[in-house]
């Protein structure tokens, strides 16, 4: 596949990301349609050899992320984005996703006590976390280290 093509869909992660940041922020909803669409680009643009290594992490992650949905860690929005972004992550980037995922995670949670401390803590406990923020940095950082 040419580096326009790859080039032309990371920018379109990119985008998408941008979109689905400001859609969790404003509502804490990932709406589908842009889960659907991560996915069908990062099939696109992936230069991923599917072994069956490759695929035991992913199921073993994806089982993760279905955990963290089901303690109510994090909402549906963000396993199904965060499964999106897998077929173009190389199996070097796969556990650095998950940890990447954690790291901003515990940024954003202690930004959002921040904030909730010097406004109003209810308030900010109410709405949750907009967790595809870090989802979507991880992805975009690990889809291009793998290419």
């Amino acid at each position: 596949m040419g580096v326009n093509y790859l080039i032309i869909g990371w920018l379109g992660l990119v985008i998408l990301s941008i979109v689905i940041s400001a859609s969790d922020i404003r509502n804490r909803i990932i709406p589908n349609r842009y889960c659907i669409a991560i996915f069908i680009i990062a099939l696109l643009i992936s230069s991923v050899p599917y072994q069956f290594t490759w695929g035991l992490k992913v199921v073993a992650l994806m089982g993760l992320f279905v955990l963290l949905y089901c303690f109510r860690f994090w909402g549906g929005g963000d396993t199904k984005l965060s499964i999106a972004f897998l077929p173009a992550i190389s199996e070097d980037y796969l556990l650095l996703f998950p940890a990447v995922i954690g790291l901003l995670g515990g940024v954003l949670a202690l930004f959002y006590l921040l904030l909730g401390y010097f406004t109003d803590m209810d308030r900010v406990r109410n709405h949750g976390l907009p967790y595809g923020i870090p989802v979507c940095f991880s992805g975009l950082l690990c889809v291009a280290a793998s290419f």
